[in-house]
C-alpha cells in the first residue's frame, strides 16, 4: 500500500482549505498523514512485493507436500489402531462364556403359590 501511494501521491499539489495559505504537496502527505519514507524507492517496493509473492507460493507448495504425505500415514495410523481394536474385543468376547443369569429365576422371590 505504501508503494501505491508514494506512486499516486508524489508530485502533486493540492489546494489548501484556505486560499492564503499555501498548497500542500504530495510528499508532505505522504511524510506527515501516512508517515511513508519519501526516500526509499519504488522499484524497492516493487522487489518487496515480487518477493512476497515468491515465498507465499513456495510456502504454500510445502504445505500441500506435505498433506499430501502426512495424510496417507495418518490414515492408516487410524486404521492399524481400528483393526487393533477390533482384534482384542473378538479375543474378549471368545473368552467370555455364554450367561443364562438373566434367564433364571431366583425361587425366593417367587410369591408362594407358583412352585
Amino acid at each position: 500500500m505504501q508503494g501505491q501511494y508514494q506512486n499516486d501521491l508524489k508530485g502533486l499539489v493540492f489546494n489548501n482549505q484556505d486560499d492564503e495559505l499555501p498548497k500542500i504537496p504530495g510528499e508532505y502527505i505522504l511524510e506527515n498523514v501516512f508517515q511513508i519514507d519519501v526516500n526509499r524507492s519504488k522499484w524497492l517496493d516493487l522487489a518487496v512485493l515480487f518477493s512476497m509473492i515468491v515465498i507465499y507460493r513456495l510456502l504454500f507448495f510445502v504445505m500441500i507436500k506435505m498433506s499430501e504425505d502426512v495424510t496417507p500415514w495418518v490414515r492408516g495410523y487410524i486404521a492399524r489402531r481400528r483393526v487393533q481394536n477390533r482384534r482384542q474385543r473378538k479375543v474378549e468376547l471368545a473368552a467370555r462364556s455364554p450367561s443364562l443369569r438373566g434367564y433364571v429365576v431366583d425361587v425366593a422371590s417367587l410369591p408362594g403359590d407358583l412352585p
